[in-house]
């Protein structure tokens, strides 16, 4: 929320913003139509990744929820490259 509001006020005095939404459940990207039907809550991306280290007796599956990273790294060259 903080990040936000800091944007907005930067907005306000005229200075360019750039924001990318890593939980971005409607990305552009994304083909999976059942995320577009839940309204409001849930359901977010992610991708399943191998057991912690230290996790390696806990008999679960673990996972990075967010856009992939190939998705986050074009987004970020489609970005224009800022000033400061």
């Amino acid at each position: 929320m903080g990040l936000l509001q800091l944007a907005a006020i930067l907005r306000a005095h005229d200075v360019d913003v750039s924001y990318i939404d890593c939980l971005d459940r409607f990305h552009p990207a994304s083909k999976t139509g059942d995320l577009q039907k839940r309204v409001g809550r849930g359901a977010y991306l992610k991708t399943r990744i191998p057991r912690p280290a230290g996790l390696k007796d806990v008999p679960r599956y673990f996972s990075r929820y967010g856009i992939p990273l190939e998705w986050f790294r074009e987004d970020l060259s489609n970005t224009p490259k800022p000033d400061a």
